[in-house]
C-alpha cells in the first residue's frame, strides 16, 4: 500500500460530467486536485464505446443537452460556462434542425428552442388552456429557484394551471422521462427545473459525447488537475469522524482535505463502511441502431419524441413486462452539425433491475432481444419506413449494463431515492455530486459539480 507524498486539496471520485465540472471548478482555486475514475473512458453513464472495429462510436447516455437558450446569467448554461471558464461555442453544441414531439392518443404537441412553438401547438389543440399555460410558464421560473417546492406532487401543481387531463399528461410526460428519479410523482420544484431546462430553454447536441468529454478533460488538465483512470476506489479511510483518504483497489492511498463523490449516496456510504440513502428503482433498457443514410430519409423528422400509449398513464414501472407504455426516441443526426452526424436512432423504455436477474447468459440475451423487438414493433407505428431499413449495426443495453459501468445499485439512471440537495453527508469533509445531489442530464450533472464545489469547498475556504 503506497501513499502519495503530499495530501491532495480535493479528491474527486468519478470522471463523469459532475466530476469533471467539479474538478475544473476546484482546480481554479486549489493547487492539488485529482479525479479518480474506475474505467479507461470518462463520462460514467454519459460515456461512449465503439462497435465493429471502431467504425461506429456510440454515445450511450447522450440524448440531448438542455439549457441551450440562456434565460439567466445565474442559472443553467451561463452559470456553468462562467464557473468553468469555458466558452459555449467551444463545446460545439448545435441546435436541432427539426422540432421535437410529445405524443399521446389524440394528442400531438411540438416544441423546439423557441418557447412560442409549444404555446402555439397548445393553442391549436387546447385553445381554452392557453391562458393557464401562460401562467404556468411564468410560474415555472419562480418555482425552479424556490428554496422549497410549493407542491409535493407535480401533477397537482400542473392542475393548478391546466384543466385538461390530456394536457396535464402531455406536459408531464417529457419531464418525467427526462429526469423523474422516483416513481409516482416528483415535487413541483424539480418539475419546474426540468421543465425550464428542456421545454423553455431548449436543447442542442455535440456530434458525440466524446467531443464534449475531451474538451472538459483538456480544461481540467490545463488548470493543473490530475486524472487517474482504471482505478476503482475500494474504500474511504475514515478517522475521527472525517475522511482521511481514498483507498484505491490497487492499494494506492490518496490522502486529502476534501472529498467529492459522484458514486451516489448508497455507494459512497458503502465505501465509508456504513449505509446511507436508499436505492432508486428507475433504470432503462435501450436499443441503438446505426443507419447508412440520414434519419430524415427514414421519415424521422423529430429530434426528440416522448410517446405514451395512453392518456391516463401512471409513473410506475410494472416490472413484469416490457414497459412500452412510455417510450423516448432521440435522433442523433437531426441537429445542425457542420458535417453530417452519426445516423444513430435511440429507443428507450424504463425498466426495473429485478427484471434482469436471469439465470444464465443465454436467457439474458434472449430477453434483450425480446425487449428490442417489442419496442421496435411500437416504433414502426410512428416511423413506418424504419421497418424496411436494416441498421448497419445495433446495440442493446439493460439495467445490468448501467450497473456495471456506473456502480449505481440497481443500475439506476437518475440516482437513488434519497437526495442530498446541498451535497452534504454525515461526514463533514465528504460531499455528494451528480445524480444524488439532484443533477440530472448533462447540464444538470455539470451544474451539480459547480454548485457543490462553490457551496461546500470554495466558499468555506475563503470565509
Amino acid at each position: 500500500m503506497s501513499t502519495d507524498a503530499q495530501p491532495w486539496d480535493v479528491v474527486i471520485v468519478g470522471a463523469g460530467l459532475s466530476g469533471l465540472a467539479a474538478g475544473i471548478r476546484c482546480a481554479q482555486f486549489f493547487k492539488r486536485v485529482v479525479i479518480v475514475e474506475a474505467h479507461s473512458k470518462l463520462g460514467g453513464l454519459n460515456s461512449y464505446y465503439h462497435k465493429v472495429d471502431r467504425s461506429h462510436l456510440f454515445s450511450n447516455g447522450l440524448h440531448t443537452v438542455t439549457n441551450f437558450r440562456p434565460t439567466s446569467r445565474r442559472w443553467g448554461r451561463d452559470l456553468v460556462m462562467r464557473n468553468l471558464g469555458l466558452d459555449w461555442e467551444s463545446l460545439e453544441i448545435r441546435p436541432p434542425r427539426y422540432p421535437s414531439r410529445i405524443s399521446l392518443p389524440g394528442v400531438s404537441l411540438v416544441f423546439d428552442n423557441d418557447p412560442r412553438v409549444l404555446e402555439e401547438s397548445i393553442a391549436a389543440r387546447f385553445p381554452s388552456e392557453v391562458d393557464g399555460y401562460r401562467r404556468l410558464f411564468a410560474a415555472v421560473e419562480r418555482e425552479s429557484v424556490a428554496a422549497q417546492a410549493s407542491h409535493a406532487d407535480c401533477f397537482e401543481y400542473l392542475r393548478t394551471f391546466i384543466g385538461s387531463p390530456e394536457l396535464v399528461a402531455a406536459l408531464a410526460l417529457p419531464v418525467l422521462c427526462y429526469g423523474a428519479y422516483q416513481e409516482g410523482a416528483i415535487d413541483s420544484r424539480l418539475f419546474a427545473i426540468l421543465f425550464r431546462s428542456l421545454l423553455i430553454e431548449g436543447c442542442g447536441s455535440p456530434i458525440d459525447i466524446k467531443s464534449l468529454l475531451d474538451r472538459l478533460q483538456a480544461r481540467f488538465k490545463a488548470l493543473g488537475g490530475e486524472l487517474i483512470t482504471r482505478s476503482p476506489v475500494a474504500s474511504f479511510s475514515v478517522e475521527s469522524g472525517r475522511v482521511r483518504a481514498a483507498v484505491l483497489a490497487d492499494g494506492r492511498v490518496l490522502e486529502g482535505a476534501r472529498f467529492l463523490s459522484s458514486a451516489g449516496l448508497c455507494e459512497t456510504g458503502r465505501l465509508c463502511g456504513t449505509q446511507w440513502g436508499r436505492p432508486g428503482t428507475i433504470s432503462v433498457f435501450q436499443w441503438i441502431g446505426a443507419y447508412d443514410r440520414p434519419l430524415e430519409q427514414l421519415g424521422i423528422r423529430d429530434t426528440l419524441h416522448f410517446a405514451a400509449s395512453c392518456v391516463d398513464y401512471t409513473w410506475r414501472i410494472p416490472g413484469d413486462r416490457v414497459f412500452s407504455d412510455l417510450i423516448t426516441y432521440s435522433a442523433n443526426d437531426n441537429y445542425a452539425y457542420p458535417q453530417p452526424g452519426h445516423a444513430h436512432f435511440k429507443i428507450s423504455c424504463f425498466s426495473h433491475y429485478s427484471e434482469w436477474s436471469l439465470a444464465d447468459r443465454a436467457a439474458y440475451e434472449a430477453q434483450k432481444r425480446r425487449y428490442a423487438d417489442e419496442l421496435l414493433k411500437v416504433t414502426y407505428g410512428y416511423y413506418p419506413a424504419l421497418a424496411e431499413a436494416k441498421p448497419l449495426v445495433e446495440d442493446l443495453f439493460s439495467p445490468l449494463t448501467v450497473e456495471r459501468y456506473t456502480r449505481h445499485p440497481g443500475g439506476t439512471i437518475y440516482g437513488g431515492a434519497v437526495k442530498t440537495w446541498d451535497g452534504r453527508t454525515a461526514i463533514p469533509n465528504l460531499f455528494i455530486i451528480g445524480n444524488d445531489q439532484g443533477g440530472v442530464g448533462i447540464m444538470g450533472a455539470m451544474t451539480s459539480g459547480v454548485l457543490v464545489s462553490n457551496l461546500q469547498v470554495i466558499l468555506p475556504k475563503s470565509a
